[in-house]
């Protein structure tokens, strides 16, 4: 009994650093920010990328595609234009079509009935996705690209794989 404990430990260690090197050097994580002009559906895409180790994250369609199995951490910083005809914005991070978390900010009326200035709503999220799981921002505002100013932004990264 005993030696079968040892030699499945050692299967495991092995089975471990397999891993450990497969996965040296892959890394996972995006950066994207300003968002793209114009876009009235609503979801939320970016013009500009700032990372995109790992090539997951879609700037075309603003999806992020899980390529390796783990947890994974991600967070939206939204910065509603400085505007008296911008109330509020808001934007749900997705799982495969399904929420998981909100950031959103609707700053009181100023006297005249309008939100005259520049505020900030973030959310943060880990999700344990396996490959092929899809993530991106929606159920925003209609137009939300419009809404916001250009330091918006998305990321995301690999914390831990899976296997």
């Amino acid at each position: 009994m005993l030696e079968s404990v040892a030699s499945s430990e050692i299967k495991f260690e092995t089975i471990h650093e397999q891993i450990n090197e497969r996965m040296k050097g892959k890394v996972v994580a995006f950066t994207v920010t300003t968002p793209k002009a114009g876009v009235t559906s609503n979801f939320l895409s970016f013009a500009k990328v700032i990372t995109n180790e790992g090539n997951a994250f879609d700037t075309l369609t603003g999806k992020f595609t899980c390529p390796v199995s783990g947890l994974y951490y991600f967070s939206l910083h939204i910065v509603k234009k400085r505007s008296p005809s911008v109330d509020y914005v808001g934007c749900y991070i997705y799982l495969n079509g399904s929420y998981k978390v909100l950031a959103h900010t609707n700053p009181q009326d100023g006297s005249n009935g309008a939100d005259n200035g520049s505020y900030e709503a973030s959310t943060s999220v880990y999700l344990k996705l396996n490959v092929g799981d899809v993530v991106m921002l929606d159920s925003c505002n209609s137009g939300i690209s419009d809404l916001v100013e250009s330091w918006t932004s998305f990321s995301g990264h690999l914390e831990q794989a899976v296997y």
